[in-house]
């Protein structure tokens, strides 16, 4: 049950154009892998640590930073299931391209069940070798246990060495990532998730994705979900409170957090409405730009919102969705609508454009007015990696 490919002078001028993001944080934003030579069975690849952070991003093979695609000389790509043992392994080889030198890119991802079907462990490695000594090297363990009943524990770590740091700096807490995360797993009645992760100043994993460096986050999300019968209005009535806080490690100062209660109900048409009220917290240290032309400055901000969704039954011929989000935006007001008019006139044709438009206002003056949707402007460049 193991797939081979080869490649040589790869081209994935076909593959799908990414979708266009606006990106109102000071974060980067986050591309999925669209190119179907990495998308086969991807999950085996799969090495989480919290939010979109990863420990391998296949994006960072032939695209840079901005999204420019880098010529791909050819490599091989092994990946599947030697009886309860996922393997997965990449190894290519890249052309220079304009400041970037050619790089050697490699990953190996093993996963072994354990105890029972649901619980594995695992590890990876990674490596980035360019021409001239330059190297990025990570490694990481992984566990995921099922223990008593629908709940489930989950232990990771990382470690990068980089030639940037003095002596690649092996084994310091500084270039490490920790996670562990407790769950109970219900669709019905209680459940929960709590977790818990710490990145280092120095962690680098710059054949991954992470958004955030030096900091801790603690996590929680708290959920009871009731089923309708009978003649019941209503399919499910899920209640859901959610919280996260970063911390910096440097001086145990919060660096962002939010509280978001939301109410989710599924009529019994298969109609789905949904509210979500968030309260948040920014501490701005350095000035950002949003949309390229609006400064933020340092500061402590707090500001609320509140959404509401609607999308219509699935089996429905046309279904549209509807989203609205108002409130606060830092010291300012935003409002954001999200629309996706889905049309399914038979079961071989589907049509669903999306549209979207953000609009936000400050009430000090700025630089120019704000246009920001899927028609005007252009994303911000993003302090670190961009995708």
């Amino acid at each position: 049950n193991l797939t081979l490919d080869l490649t040589t002078n790869t081209d994935f001028a076909q593959v799908e154009a990414d979708d266009q993001q606006v990106n109102l944080t000071r974060f980067s934003l986050f591309f999925p892998e669209k190119r179907q030579f990495f998308q086969e069975r991807a999950a085996v690849f799969a090495f989480n640590l919290g939010d979109d952070d990863l420990l391998f991003h296949s994006r960072r093979i032939g695209l840079s930073n901005d999204g420019r695609p880098i010529r791909v000389l050819g490599g091989t790509r092994l990946v599947g299931r030697v009886g309860g043992l996922d393997v997965g392994f990449i190894d290519m080889e890249t052309a220079a391209h304009d400041s970037l030198p050619a790089e050697n890119l490699g990953v190996l991802r093993m996963r072994q069940r354990v105890l029972n079907a649901n619980s594995t462990i695992g590890a990876m490695l990674t490596s980035r070798l360019a021409a001239g000594g330059r190297y990025n090297l990570a490694g990481g363990l992984d566990a995921m246990v099922r223990t008593i009943g629908d709940n489930y524990v989950t232990l990771k770590w990382a470690q990068t060495w980089d030639d940037s740091l003095p002596g690649g700096r092996p084994g310091r807490l500084a270039s490490s990532s920790l996670l562990a995360r407790f769950e109970r797993r219900n669709l019905r009645g209680f459940s929960y998730v709590e977790e818990m992760t710490r990145s280092g100043a120095d962690f680098l994993p710059r054949l991954g994705f992470n958004l955030r460096s030096d900091v801790s986050k603690l996590e929680t999300h708290l959920r009871y979900a009731w089923f309708g019968t009978g003649t019941a209005a209503f399919q499910s009535v899920t209640l859901t409170g959610s919280s996260k806080v970063f911390l910096r490690n440097a001086d145990g100062g919060t660096e962002s957090a939010y509280v978001e209660p939301s109410l989710d109900v599924m009529l019994r048409s298969g109609r789905d409405v949904s509210l979500r009220l968030s309260e948040n917290y920014e501490s701005v240290t350095d000035s950002f730009d949003l949309a390229g032309n609006t400064p933020v400055p340092p500061g402590r901000y707090w500001f609320r919102q509140a959404q509401l969704q609607t999308t219509a039954p699935v089996a429905a011929t046309f279904r549209p969705t509807f989203g609205l989000t108002v409130g606060q935006f830092y010291d300012g007001t935003l409002v954001a609508f999200t629309a996706s008019p889905a049309w399914n006139p038979s079961s071989h044709l589907s049509w669903a454009p999306t549209t979207s438009s953000t609009g936000f206002a400050f009430p000090r003056v700025r630089s120019s007015p704000i246009c920001i949707s899927s028609a005007c402007g252009s994303p911000r460049p993003t302090t670190r990696t961009s995708r």
